[in-house]
């Protein structure tokens, strides 16, 4: 039996997640299904669709912890869902009047809907073959979430793997994953500017062993354009990395309103004060104090609250990154960082 904020399901937990699991439940995966929630919680009449439901777990939190949709669509290709997410739905009280249920292969599902708010593509791998569909679909600002767990492909372990998924140069460096997700939001960003469709990241983050986030549709072809003069290569130590998304990872706004009134787990309330304050500096990469005071020769690096009073002392903007627990996004070059790094 598993339980996962107010939905229970008569399921063991895995000592560890495959492929073919049936049904699919990954508890590593509770924070991302938070983070949606925690989303979706500022919005209202949604016509929702979760096209690989697994369990269904996400989609009942949904129904039963948030008044947020009007409507749902649930689907999974298993054969067994349709009567599984019924039984779930029945032994949590969730009511399904506006619920319909489906087994379908999800790459085909959207064209046979009508358009809709909020998709979530959360697949085992990359979300690549399930985002023609999804995007042509959403709605004028709508919000399209996506989850990636071919990590690494992103950050640098297999970069013609990269090339080849995701059309661009990864770099295995301390900054891997931020490159990595800038690099997944450049690709779906790519296909939806085909459909004459901007996406706009509303939060994004790195977790372990996946890459998520959720971004808003505009419906524009000026917007799409726009978009695309935000791709570009950065070089790290002489190396070229990308194309990537070179704009802002978040939408402050969204994360300084997020209410998490939903049985959080402890996890989800520290990623979004996190990201909050990181969005606070618009800059690609961070700089890693351990790293720094290495090169500098220090005898030990100092402490990264130190360092952040240090700076704002001098004028200088710095928050912590979840991207690494020794880094910090700053609002200044890496040689200014090492003058007041020396002083701490």
């Amino acid at each position: 039996m598993i339980e996962e904020g107010s939905v229970t399901l008569p399921i063991d937990v895995p000592e560890t997640v495959r492929r073919d699991m049936s049904p699919f439940y990954n508890p590593k995966m509770r924070l991302n299904r938070e983070v949606t929630m925690g989303v979706l919680g500022q919005e209202s009449g949604l016509d929702a669709v979760f096209p690989l439901s697994g369990t269904g777990i996400r989609a009942l939190r949904v129904l039963k912890e948030q008044d947020v949709v009007d409507s749902v669509v649930v689907n999974d290709i298993n054969e067994h869902f349709p009567g599984r997410f019924q039984q779930y739905a029945d032994r949590n009280d969730v009511d399904l009047c506006d619920v319909s249920v489906k087994q379908r292969d999800a790459r085909s599902l959207p064209y046979d809907l009508r358009s809709y708010d909020f998709v979530e593509i959360d697949p085992f791998g990359s979300p690549n073959k399930f985002l023609d569909s999804a995007i042509q679909e959403l709605r004028d600002e709508g919000l399209l979430a996506l989850t990636a767990t071919d990590t690494a492909p992103l950050s640098g372990t297999y970069p013609t793997t990269c090339q080849r998924k995701y059309w661009a140069s990864p770099l295995r460096c301390t900054a891997m994953h931020e490159y990595g997700l800038r690099i997944l939001i450049r690709k779906v960003q790519l296909v939806a500017a085909q459909h004459q469709r901007a996406l706009h990241p509303v939060v994004s983050y790195a977790e372990d062993h996946y890459f998520k986030v959720i971004l808003r549709c505009e419906k524009s072809k000026s917007s799409a354009d726009a978009i695309l003069r935000d791709h570009d290569v950065v070089l790290e130590n002489g190396e070229r990395v990308g194309p990537l998304w070179t704009g802002r990872l978040q939408e402050k706004d969204v994360l300084d309103a997020v209410s998490l009134d939903f049985e959080s787990g402890d996890r989800t309330e520290e990623l979004f004060e996190t990201l909050a304050g990181e969005s606070v500096v618009n800059r690609i990469g961070f700089v890693d104090i351990h790293d720094l005071a290495s090169e500098l020769g220090l005898s030990g690096p100092p402490a990264l609250d130190d360092v952040v009073d240090a700076l704002r002392d001098s004028g200088i903007t710095a928050r912590r990154t979840h991207f690494s627990n020794t880094g910090l996004k700053v609002g200044a070059g890496v040689e200014r960082v090492k003058e007041v790094v020396e002083r701490v």
